[in-house]
């Protein structure tokens, strides 16, 4: 799945809303020909936060169902990496709300070819260690190239993390963060030692996410007391590189702390309501924790 098609769409349907048609141009990942396939959805439900991607429940539309193989009915999950309107990212990078007058001067230095220049600048520095100090001056326009630069890189990453595209699953449960009020108490303990238990294999399979979290973990309830745990979004997470040592590895695993960030905080969470979790870290990394000669 590669990109919502607007040219048919009026300029003030941009926003996304609850029951609103998107045109979606797909690439089948079974496609041996890359052929671009249009599938019409309709959003039922929005997600309350937008991070570094839009997600919303969407069903996929009758006559595409068909042309996919689906029942009627079928809904499935769409991650939209839109730099309009991903407030967290635009939030943390100091960059202001999309408005549609940054949008008008956006495409007219895009289109008017001065916009390149700058593209060129970020692709040379992508591998620097530097920070530009320019990045302060940038205008509005630049400030929007350069998060549709660094959401194309979260696209592939999603890619290369083995989803599917942006158009996945539809997994119908709650995330670990609404554990309270969404499972019984006696399933807690053993829920939260699941989500940790998945944290570990992303170290067994040589995978760093640095966007562990538990909203990133979803809960599917499969008999009266019986819950699947999966992780969600990889769009930050990266392999173990082959020229990084052992000691490298183990410290950027050690520094993330992908359990902690799922045991220390619910653990914190299930607290301040007199629930007493039972964690404690592994220690796989400990040894290549910072000590007093680092």
């Amino acid at each position: 799945m590669e990109t919502v098609d607007f040219k048919s769409q009026e300029r003030g349907h941009l926003i996304y809303s609850v029951d609103q048609i998107l045109c979606l141009k797909t690439i089948l990942d079974n496609s041996a020909s890359h052929q671009q396939k249009e599938v019409r959805v309709r959003v039922k439900k929005l997600e309350p936060e937008w991070t570094f991607s839009c997600g919303m429940l969407v069903e996929i539309l009758p006559d595409s169902a068909r042309q996919l193989g689906l029942d009627e009915g079928a809904q499935a999950f769409l991650k939209l990496f839109d730099r309009r309107f991903a407030r967290s990212l635009r939030k943390w990078e100091r960059v202001g709300p999309w408005t549609t007058d940054i949008e008008d001067e956006f495409l007219h230095k895009l289109k008017s070819g001065e916009l390149q220049d700058f593209l060129g600048r970020l692709q040379a520095d992508e591998n620097s260690e530097e920070e530009d100090d320019d990045a302060d001056n940038w205008d509005a326009a630049e400030n929007e190239a350069w998060l549709a630069d660094m959401m194309l890189n979260y696209f592939w990453a999603e890619d290369i993390c083995l989803v599917k595209g942006i158009l996945i699953e539809y997994l119908k449960g709650f995330t670990l963060s609404s554990l309270k009020s969404s499972a019984p108490r006696s399933t807690w303990q053993s829920i939260v030692d699941e989500a940790i238990r998945i944290t570990h294999v992303l170290g067994d399979n040589n995978i760093l996410n640095s966007d562990v979290r538990p909203d990133n973990m979803m809960v599917i309830r499969q008999g009266k007391e019986e819950y699947r745990v999966c992780m969600i979004d990889f769009g930050h997470c990266r392999m173990r590189r082959e020229d990084e040592s052992d000691h490298d590895w183990g410290r950027a695993k050690w520094n993330q702390d992908e359990e902690g960030a799922i045991g220390v905080v619910m653990r914190g969470d299930l607290a301040k309501i007199g629930f007493q979790l039972h964690y404690e870290n592994s220690g796989r990394y400990l040894e290549w924790a910072e000590g007093e000669d680092d």
